[in-house]
């Protein structure tokens, strides 16, 4: 498999959760935006965004949450919660989604970026 991630925050989660998944995965830097790149890349995921999660047999999974979710099915992981507590980290996803991830956005972008 391959992780197509960049230096972004979404993409950096992936890998950091592949990592602690003990993934098989080979991580592949791109920059998908790069007039050179997009045309080739909306092949893998017609948003031309990473990160992008391509197995072996050509599956892709785009979007952060769904890649941490597909790999912790490939590894059988409980970190993605399948149970009860599926709901409470719906909540807390979501919350970052919506309301976490505005309030950082400024900070990761004027410290990090």
């Amino acid at each position: 498999m391959k992780l197509y991630y960049s230096h972004n925050l979404n993409p950096r989660v992936c890998v950091a959760a592949s990592k602690h998944l003990g993934a098989p995965v080979d991580y592949v830097w791109a920059s998908p935006q790069h007039p050179d790149n997009i045309t080739a890349f909306r092949a893998i995921n017609p948003n031309a965004l990473v990160p992008v999660l391509v197995e072996d047999d050509g599956r892709t999974t785009w979007e952060t949450d769904a890649i941490v979710c597909r790999l912790c099915q490939l590894t059988g992981s409980d970190f993605w919660r399948a149970d009860g507590g599926a709901v409470e980290m719906t909540r807390w996803l979501s919350w970052s989604a919506y309301h976490f991830g505005r309030a950082a956005d400024p900070l990761y972008f004027y410290r990090v970026v």
